[in-house]
């Protein structure tokens, strides 16, 4: 009986908030990645601030797990790099160009 009584106080509302935060982290990825592909801007710079972020956190789990971290930081700063150097050519490519036959 004690163990239900400890199911039901904080530590399970803290194991509830963390799965509800988890399922907010990942409809904000979804909701960014659907926008991206339809050309938003906005949808650019929450992908570089996601990516940024991602590559902070990794700075600090470097401790923790050096090789995964620098993997993460890599993989991070190619979507950077690929959001801001190469989004524009999403814009141009909705657009086709006049084509003559």
């Amino acid at each position: 009986m004690p163990s239900a009584v400890l199911a039901a106080g904080p530590a399970a509302q803290g194991d509830r908030r963390g799965g509800q935060a988890q399922v907010l982290g990942v409809e904000v990825l979804v909701l960014t990645a659907v926008a991206f592909f339809s050309v938003a801007t906005w949808a650019r710079a929450v992908g570089v601030v996601l990516a940024g972020l991602s590559a902070v956190v990794q700075l600090i789990l470097i401790p923790a797990q050096p090789w995964w971290s620098a993997i993460v930081i890599a993989i991070d700063e190619l979507i950077v790099y690929a959001i801001v150097a190469h989004g524009s050519e999403l814009r141009t490519a909705e657009t086709p160009p006049n084509v003559r036959s």
